[in-house]
């Protein structure tokens, strides 16, 4: 079987997973509403061995009964969030992710699919970062958004649970209708007061993937800029994880290790609350000396709010191409003009006339040559991406540059 039909006979059979079959199975399950836990009945879980079934519960798969997550998933507010998590998993199947692994399949170089990854302003966008470049070993995020803790569920009262759950499934509701994570949104969402943060996003999503999630770990940066395991949000900080120094804040954020399902591939999963500007590249901060490590990446930009056509980005934009194997990215990322034809290969796919009307850009930058590249040479894009399906269905562009000569794979 070629890697294509592989990769189709996996998501078909996921998808038959996640859809046939019901969160909770009926013949042990109470009446609805029959359980509702408003204090812990059971020991909180053992954090470091069960992160696997916590990904289950977020993502509304079926737990084992020997999990002790397993009586609180029969609680009303998570037995409804299975329901929704039904409904977006469905969603975006059909919608996106069965046509991103077809696309990916006939474009991504074969070379280049080992590469690490960097998603900059991602919010915690594995979803579509695992289906561009499932084999990549490694994923770096970052985004602004907190890290968030492990919430003790059976601490909560069951209003506080729904009140949690309801928020993690608004903030990622834009995944499911427009395949991308508003970061608005997410701001609002994920600092609610029950289930913070990006980390229960990042469990739903690989747990939705069918990922073994082995290990999560809260980690900073050092004054070096490398990963050191830190401790969750609200516990006593040590000296370590408190002190600033010359080399700027303590950044903070999650490392995840997950295996896939299907090839058993372990992965590893960075993400940095950082800032995205100047300083974030430079070796005199924490973050850009652990991004200086980073070489002969697979690059994504997604509705990535045109920040990189500023003229204070120019750092950035330096960092990106020349790190970068192969940059993914809509009109909203690196600008066009900066792609020369003789370092780059160019793909493009869908539609481009013009940005859409975007709230807090009064003076978006059109990209008149762009438009006429496409309307020269695009073939046809099949999934939502970026800010172009604000425009409409099948409004989307996607562009993909590869780099005349990589040199593949981490340094």
């Amino acid at each position: 079987m070629n890697q294509s039909l592989r990769h189709f006979a996996f998501f078909s059979v996921l998808a038959a997973a996640l859809f046939g079959a019901r969160s909770v199975p009926v013949s042990r399950a109470p009446e609805p509403g029959g359980l509702v836990l408003e204090r812990p009945v059971l020991p909180a879980p053992v954090r470091k061995t069960r992160w696997q079934e916590l990904a289950l519960l977020f993502a509304g798969r079926p737990l084992p009964l020997e999990s002790p997550f397993y009586e609180l998933s029969l609680c009303p507010s998570f037995r409804r969030h299975a329901e929704a998590m039904e409904f977006f998993w469905d969603q975006v199947r059909k919608d996106s992710l069965n046509a991103m692994v077809s696309w990916r399949e006939k474009n991504v170089p074969r070379n280049l699919v080992r590469n690490p990854v960097l998603y900059p302003l991602s919010g915690a966008d594995y979803l579509n970062a695992y289906a561009l470049f499932p084999q990549a070993p490694q994923y770096t995020f970052i985004a602004l958004e907190a890290p968030g803790t492990v919430p003790d569920l059976y601490r909560l009262t069951e209003a506080e649970r729904e009140e949690g759950l309801a928020a993690i499934r608004r903030a990622v509701a834009t995944v499911a209708s427009v395949n991308y994570m508003k970061s608005k949104i997410l701001r609002k969402e994920l600092s609610n007061t029950y289930i913070p943060g990006t980390l229960p996003v990042f469990l739903l999503l690989a747990g939705g993937l069918g990922h073994i999630v082995d290990d999560v770990r809260p980690v900073i940066l050092d004054e070096a800029g490398k990963i050191r395991d830190s401790r969750w949000e609200g516990e006593e900080p040590s000296a370590q994880t408190s002190r600033k120094s010359s080399a700027g804040s303590v950044v903070r954020g999650l490392r995840m290790t997950v295996r896939d399902p299907e090839s058993g591939q372990s992965k590893i999963i960075i993400y940095l609350q950082v800032r995205l500007r100047k300083e974030a590249v430079s070796t005199a901060t924490r973050e850009g000396k652990y991004l200086s490590g980073i070489h002969n990446c697979n690059t994504i930009f997604k509705a990535a709010v045109y920040l990189l056509h500023n003229d204070e980005y120019d750092a950035v934009r330096e960092f990106v191409l020349d790190r970068s194997d192969l940059i993914l990215q809509d009109d909203s990322g690196v600008p066009y003009r900066l792609f020369r034809s003789e370092e780059w290969a160019e793909h493009l796919f869908g539609t481009y006339t013009r940005i859409p009307p975007l709230g807090g850009i009064p003076d978006p930058p059109q990209q008149p040559v762009l438009a006429r590249r496409f309307r020269e040479s695009s073939e046809p894009l099949l999934f939502p991406y970026g800010y172009g399906v604000l425009m409409g269905k099948g409004k989307s562009n996607l562009m993909l540059f590869v780099k005349k000569s990589p040199r593949s794979g981490l340094r």
